[in-house]
């Protein structure tokens, strides 16, 4: 008898799945989700690449325009076996899944963590060769859109001082309507102090940001060997690093 808890008893054929999507009466096949799957994902991409294929296998997988961190869908996986079938996704924040087993109560969890602790040894020696790569936030982007946005707010404003009446004694006809622009004076210049100070603040911090990821990212090859002098350099003084960056 079968142990479909064996990722090695499933495949990476994807006859079941394929019939389950192109069929327009869906209503046949009872699916079941899990979303998100709390598992660490890349020990799962490591297992499903160790025992059903080494490139991700599934429809999402193959229509992706450029790197997978340009798109929603980063990879996927289909695997088969005589009872059912399972299609697991890496989305940009989470791993998803949906699956089909005939006979009923199969444990997506308990197979896929099974496995990870069963094949563990497999697993680590598959990730021991991926390659390692440094995603940096790019907080310039951020101050830099911050910083668009209060400039625009900033010129909306009307900050035309209201003109005074040419005498002390006046009717509420002149009254009010100056009583009104001076109100409008006084709001527009607390919000032009508020988001003035704002644009100088995200300005500066766009500078700033601007500089470290030009070194983070031009560093020369000799100086990444050492990331504790990275580090100094990038918390060294502005004008220090200023002076600094021919490396």
């Amino acid at each position: 008898m079968k142990d479909y808890y064996d990722i090695h008893t499933w495949t990476e054929k994807p006859n079941k799945f394929f019939k389950y999507i192109s069929n327009k009466d869906k209503s046949k096949i009872k699916l079941e989700w899990q979303s998100p799957l709390n598992i660490d994902t890349v020990k799962i991409f490591a297992l499903l690449k160790d025992t059903i294929s080494q490139k991700p296998n599934g429809f999402y997988s193959f229509v992706q325009q450029g790197l997978p961190l340009d798109n929603i869908i980063w990879w996927d996986y289909v695997l088969e076996s005589d009872k059912g079938f399972i299609h697991i996704w890496r989305t940009a924040s989470v791993l998803e899944a949906m699956y089909h087993f005939e006979d009923g109560n199969f444990d997506l969890n308990k197979f896929l963590h099974s496995n990870i602790n069963k094949y563990s040894k497999n697993i680590n020696d598959t990730i021991s060769k991926f390659e390692k790569h440094t995603v940096y936030i790019n907080h310039y982007r951020s101050y830099k859109d911050c910083v668009e946005f209060l400039w625009k707010e900033i010129e909306t404003l009307n900050l035309t001082p209201p003109l005074s009446p040419e005498r002390h004694v006046i009717d509420e006809a002149i009254y009010n309507p100056y009583k009104d622009n001076i109100k409008r004076f006084i709001d527009n210049s607390v919000k032009f102090r508020t988001l003035g100070k704002s644009l100088v603040l995200n300005a500066a911090f766009q500078i700033e940001s601007f500089l470290n990821l030009v070194i983070r990212l031009g560093a020369s090859p000799r100086l990444k060997e050492y990331p504790d002098v990275l580090k100094k350099h990038l918390n060294s003084s502005f004008n220090d690093r200023l002076k600094n960056l021919k490396f």
